[in-house]
């Protein structure tokens, strides 16, 4: 039977994860596992905007409590995203050339009916990148 003593050091892009087998002669065999990853957290993905017009120029969103208990202002550069945690600035890229930066101030987008989509726009980030008549764009999105 072998036994594992294990030690774990992280650093900037690799983890560095030292194990020692025991034998079952009782000889120590050390193996050295080197884990290397990266903090570029980048992904391509649909996109819409999030809001409903209320007919009359404005949208009923505006105001709504956020599942982070902050009031939504569907005019600040704010996105909705399961995967980061609130506060986490995202750039988001329309092709090479158009791109916003975006703080995630809520939760979204909803996974029952937005299975392809890992980000919700505010309508005020949205328009940076394109007309919100476009509905559902195709984005590059990247943790700064």
């Amino acid at each position: 039977m072998l036994n594992f003593i294990s030690y774990i050091k992280s650093s900037a892009n690799a983890i560095v994860c030292m194990k020692q087998m025991v034998t079952g002669a009782g000889l120590l065999c050390p193996v050295l596992l080197l884990f290397a990853y990266s903090d570029d957290t980048s992904f391509t993905t649909k996109a819409s905007w999030y809001g409903k017009p209320d007919g009359k120029g404005g949208y009923v969103d505006c105001g709504n409590i956020t599942a982070y208990g902050k009031r939504y202002d569907s005019s600040k550069l704010v996105c909705a995203s399961w995967e980061f945690p609130e506060g986490t600035k995202l750039k988001v890229s329309l092709g090479k050339s158009r791109h916003v930066i975006v703080t995630v101030a809520d939760k979204g987008p909803g996974r029952r009916f937005a299975k392809e989509r890992r980000i919700d726009l505010s309508l005020g980030a949205f328009r940076k990148l394109c007309s919100p008549s476009a509905g559902l764009i195709t984005v590059t999105v990247k943790k700064i």
